[in-house]
């Protein structure tokens, strides 16, 4: 799949099996999806906190009733649509079953694009949909199996520290140890405010890409995988690992570890 033209994905859920799916199929076609918090869409709310969305950004706004309340599905998408980072909105059915035309009409009416199918129905249907209204090019299905295989039998949420070892051949600390000492890592400011000794998201992919031999989406596999075996997070742990302008830093004490083996 053909992702250079989408720079920035935002997924609105408070479905973590949805959250998971969508996560699973997007990097898999070499696309970061980063959450965003629904009650920072609507007009109750200060705004999203930390980095704002790009304008233009693309918008996958989840219309189940826990993420849109206590808006309807309707009025919640023209309040989405009127932010003022113009996002581009596409929305997921609220229910798990298959879309049926009325919907897909109602949706295009409101978005300019179908509804798209809940992942939990069809993991492949969802992409499938997503690459037709945003012309994305052919779904990679071999990396699509992988991604979920690894993603949902365990890769993702009860052995990271294996995924690690799996796309690197080392161990979660001597990667981080090896990262650390990559050269990526500096003193970064970003709106007025310094973030020392950080990393951009995007340069440490490059960078995991072309040490370990692996894709850039699998570069974002095992940076995630870093993350989540506690030795790399968000700055103002806002957002999983991406590949994208955000900042990560390794926590002290995984500084501390990483220079001794390093």
């Amino acid at each position: 799949m053909n992702s250079k033209r989408i720079q920035n994905f935002r997924l609105a859920t408070q479905d973590p099996k949805l959250r998971t799916l969508v996560r699973a199929a997007l990097t898999s076609q070499g696309l970061t999806p980063i959450d965003i918090k629904p009650e920072a869409l609507f007009p109750t709310a200060a705004g999203p906190a930390g980095i704002a969305p790009e304008p233009g950004s693309v918008l996958l706004l989840d219309l189940a009733a826990e993420t849109i309340a206590p808006y309807r599905a309707t009025e919640a998408i023209r309040l989405v649509r009127a932010l003022h980072w113009q996002p581009r909105v596409l929305v997921l059915a609220g229910t798990e079953r298959t879309v049926w035309a009325n919907e897909a009409a109602w949706a295009k009416s409101l978005t300019g694009h179908a509804l798209l199918p809940r992942p939990a129905s069809s993991v492949a249907a969802f992409l499938a949909t997503l690459q037709q209204e945003l012309a994305l090019g052919e779904v990679d299905m071999r990396r699509l199996d992988t991604h979920l295989r690894v993603m949902l039998s365990g890769g993702e949420d009860k052995a990271p520290e294996a995924l690690v070892r799996r796309l690197s051949g080392r161990s979660a600390q001597d990667v981080a140890a090896a990262l650390l000492a990559g050269g990526n890592v500096a003193d970064r400011r970003y709106h007025l405010k310094k973030y020392p000794e950080c990393m951009v998201g995007k340069d440490a992919v490059g960078w995991l890409s072309k040490r370990y031999g692996i894709s850039r989406e699998d570069g974002v596999l095992l940076g995630d995988a870093l993350l989540r075996s506690g030795y790399l997070h968000h700055v103002v742990k806002e957002h999983p690992f991406a590949d994208a302008n955000l900042f990560y830093e390794l926590p002290p004490e995984t500084q501390a570890a990483a220079r001794a083996v390093a």
